[in-house]
């Protein structure tokens, strides 16, 4: 399965180099976050959401 890998740069004695956020394209794209929140992450995701023209919602079940 073909994913695009977005780092969160966040490294330290849990994360290793840090963690990663991954977004899996298809007809509905899905994103598995791991990321903190910090700006630079934040960018980043909108960058790749941006570039594979995805769009985040919140979905409850």
């Amino acid at each position: 399965m073909r994913h695009e890998l977005i780092f969160v740069g966040n490294p330290g004695p849990l994360t290793g180099a840090g963690n990663n956020t991954y977004l899996l394209p298809g007809l509905e794209p899905t994103l598995i976050d791991a990321g903190t929140g910090q700006d630079t992450h934040l960018l980043a995701l909108a960058a790749k959401l941006d570039e594979s023209n995805a769009r985040l919602s919140q979905k409850k079940d």
